[in-house]
């Protein structure tokens, strides 16, 4: 029972992490995008 709980709250826990990642990238890959197409 321990060691499905404890997998069970890591899994949440990669989830949220795995969604911060995400948006994070998105935002910087978003960023590097429009710095690409300005002309500076």
């Amino acid at each position: 029972m321990a060691i499905t709980d404890k997998m069970g709250k890591n899994s949440r826990l990669s989830v949220k992490i795995q969604t911060f990642w995400t948006r994070f990238y998105g935002q910087m890959l978003q960023k590097t995008a429009f710095v690409r197409k300005s002309p500076s």
